[in-house]
C-alpha cells in the first residue's frame, strides 16, 4: 500500500485466508502518512539593538521518525536567505527605517512545507544621545549647574524612560524623563527629529570640590559619558616666571564669577621648626575673568604654591585647595649683614598682620591664615643673635637693586670724604704758613713779613719816630744772645734758618752795628 497522503489516518485490517478455514482477522490499525510540514506557529519578531532583529517561532508537528531537516528564512526586499535549525535567529540587517518582508518554510524529507509570512517588519533606529553639554552660570551669586543632550526621535525604537549619574562613584543621583517635572529634569521636543533635556544638577553639588559625574542613559546604545565638575571660582592657575627675588602668578574664574579674587599659598619646604604657610592675595574685579599678580616679598627659601579660592578664605576653610601647581619655587636674594655693638637686639621678633574679612585691602600680604582680629605670627628671619659671644648681628635681606643703590651712594660717599680730607689738608698747609710768617712779625715787630730782607726791616725801622729808639737798651757790648734787642734779631735768624736756632752770624753783627750807629 502506498503511503499516500490520502491515506493518511485511514483505518487499516488485515484478513488472512486459509483454504477452507475460516478467515484470520488481524487487529484494526490507522495509518498515518507524513506529508509535507506546515507552516510555522507564533512567529514574532523582536528589536535588540539599531542593526538586530531576533527572530522566533513554534516548529510545526511531524511523525515521530520523521525529523524536521531545516527551516529556510528568506528576507525582502534584500533577498537575504539563510537555512537554520533552530526556532530562534538573529538577524542582522544595516538598513534603518524600512519595511521588510520574512517568509519561514519548514523543510523535510518530503519537500518544502507550508511557508509564514511576516510583512512589515522595521528596523528602528535606536535612540542616540549627543554629546552632554555642562553648563555652568551664576544667578545672583549662586552658582548654577546643568547638564543638557539630546535624543532622535526619527524612526526611534523605544524612548528613554530615566538618566542615571554616578557622582563621585559612591553618590547616585537619578532623573526621570517620563515625568520631568519632579526631578529637576526640562523635557523640549525643539523638532521632529530631535528631544532636548535639560537636567539641573545643582542640588547634588557642593562648593568647593572637584566631582567625577557618570551619566547614563536607558534605552539607548549610548555608552556612559564621564567628565569632571568643579565648584570652586577659581578653575585655573599657571605659574608665569620666578627668578631669585620674585615669583608672578595668574589665576582664571569662571565666567560672570562674583569672586574677588584668589590666594597664592606659599608652602616652605625642608624647613625645621615651626612652618606657617605664607598667603597672598591676587585681586579680582568683578568683570575680570583672569587676573595675575607678581610677589617679590617673600622670604628666602624653598615653597610649594597651591591656589586658594577666595570664598574658601573668608568662610575660614585654609586647607579647601582648589588648585595645586606641580612646581616648586626657589627665593635666594642677596643677604646684607651689619654688626650692631651698642645695641640691645632680641632672637627673633613678631609680625602683626590684620584680617582682610573686613574689607582692608592695605596689604595683600602676611605669613599664617588670620583666626581673629589680630594676628601675630614668629618672623624667624627678621634679627638673629648667634650663640657665640660677641656683637649680635642684624641681618637684613634685601634685594639684587637695593643692594646697587646702596653700594653706589657708599661710593659717592667715599669720594666726597676724600675730596673734603684733601681740601682740609690744603687749608691746613696754609694756616701753617700763614702762621710762621705772624710769628715771626710778633717776635721782631719791626720786620714787615718773612719774605723781608734784613736791609728792608731796616730801612722800615729807619722810616719810623725815633727809629733807634728800640735799640737803645741794647748793649754796645752785646754781642750774641745777651739783650732783648739781640734776642729779637736771634728769632729773625732762627726763621730763616727754618726754624732752627743758631748762633749769630756776620751779617748780625753788621746789623749791630748799624743798630748802635
Amino acid at each position: 500500500m502506498p503511503a499516500l497522503l490520502e491515506f493518511n489516518e485511514s483505518t487499516v485490517q488485515c484478513v488472512v485466508f486459509n483454504g477452507s478455514n475460516p478467515h484470520i482477522f488481524s487487529s484494526t490499525v490507522q495509518l498515518l502518512v507524513q506529508g509535507l510540514l506546515s507552516e510555522v506557529s507564533h512567529p514574532s519578531v523582536t528589536q535588540i539593538n539599531s542593526t538586530v532583529l531576533s527572530l522566533q517561532y513554534t516548529a510545526p508537528y511531524t511523525l515521530t521518525g520523521v525529523p524536521i531537516l531545516h527551516y529556510n528564512i528568506l528576507i525582502l526586499p534584500t533577498n537575504a536567505s539563510v537555512n537554520i535549525t533552530d526556532t530562534q535567529y538573529n538577524i542582522h540587517i544595516n538598513d534603518h527605517c524600512i519595511n521588510y518582508n520574512i517568509i519561514i518554510t519548514p523543510w523535510n524529507i518530503v519537500g518544502a512545507g507550508n511557508i509564514t509570512t511576516l510583512s512589515n517588519i522595521i528596523l528602528y533606529q535606536a535612540p542616540v544621545v549627543t554629546m552632554p553639554q555642562l553648563i555652568e552660570e551664576y544667578n545672583n551669586g549662586t552658582l548654577q549647574v546643568y547638564i543638557e543632550f539630546q535624543y532622535n526621535i526619527s524612526c526611534k525604537g523605544t524612548v528613554p524612560q530615566s538618566v542615571s549619574l554616578t557622582i563621585n562613584k559612591d553618590k547616585e543621583y537619578h532623573c526621570s524623563v517620563v515625568s520631568p517635572t519632579t526631578n529637576n529634569c526640562t523635557v523640549t521636543t525643539e523638532d521632529t527629529v530631535y528631544v532636548s533635556v535639560t537636567m539641573n544638577i545643582t542640588n547634588a553639588l557642593e562648593y568647593g570640590a572637584i566631582y567625577s559625574i557618570s551619566m547614563s542613559v536607558n534605552n539607548t546604545e549610548t555608552t556612559d559619558f564621564t567628565f569632571n565638575i568643579s565648584t570652586y571660582h577659581v578653575i585655573t592657575a599657571a605659574l608665569l616666571s620666578t627668578n631669585d627675588t620674585t615669583v608672578c602668578l595668574e589665576c582664571q574664574f569662571k565666567q560672570n564669577s562674583p569672586s574677588t579674587g584668589c590666594y597664592a599659598v606659599f608652602h616652605p619646604i625642608n624647613t625645621t621648626g615651626e612652618v606657617f604657610p605664607i598667603y597672598y592675595r591676587i585681586m579680582k574685579s568683578l568683570h575680570d575673568t583672569i587676573v595675575s599678580d607678581c610677589i617679590s616679598t617673600l622670604p628666602n627659601g624653598v615653597y610649594s604654591i597651591s591656589i586658594l579660592d577666595a570664598l574658601s578664605y573668608e568662610e575660614g576653610m585654609f586647607n579647601n585647595t582648589a588648585i595645586n601647581i606641580p612646581s616648586l619655587i626657589t627665593i635666594q636674594k642677596m643677604t646684607t649683614t651689619l654688626l650692631v655693638s651698642s645695641m640691645s637686639v632680641s632672637p627673633a621678633t613678631t609680625v602683626s598682620f590684620q584680617s582682610f574679612v573686613d574689607g582692608d585691602t592695605s596689604s595683600s600680604f602676611f605669613f599664617s591664615p588670620p583666626f581673629s582680629t589680630n594676628y601675630n605670627y614668629p618672623v624667624t628671619t627678621s634679627v638673629t643673635s648667634p650663640a657665640r659671644s660677641g656683637p649680635s648681628v642684624l641681618t637684613i635681606t634685601l634685594s639684587g637693586a637695593a643692594v646697587i643703590v646702596i653700594l653706589i651712594i657708599i661710593i659717592i660717599t667715599v669720594v666726597i670724604v676724600g675730596l673734603c680730607i684733601t681740601e682740609r689738608k690744603k687749608k691746613n698747609k696754609k694756616a701753617g704758613d700763614t702762621a710762621l710768617y705772624h710769628t715771626a712779625s710778633a717776635i721782631n715787630p719791626m720786620i714787615k713779613e718773612y719774605n723781608a730782607t734784613l736791609n728792608e726791616a731796616y730801612d722800615t725801622i729807619g722810616g719810623v719816630t725815633h727809629p733807634n729808639m728800640a735799640y737803645e737798651t741794647i748793649k754796645a757790648t752785646g754781642r750774641g744772645t745777651t739783650a732783648g734787642g739781640i734776642q729779637a734779631n736771634v728769632a729773625y735768624e732762627s726763621i730763616r734758618a727754618n726754624s732752627v736756632q743758631v748762633a749769630p752770624t756776620e751779617p748780625t753783627e753788621r746789623m749791630y752795628d748799624t743798630i748802635n750807629k
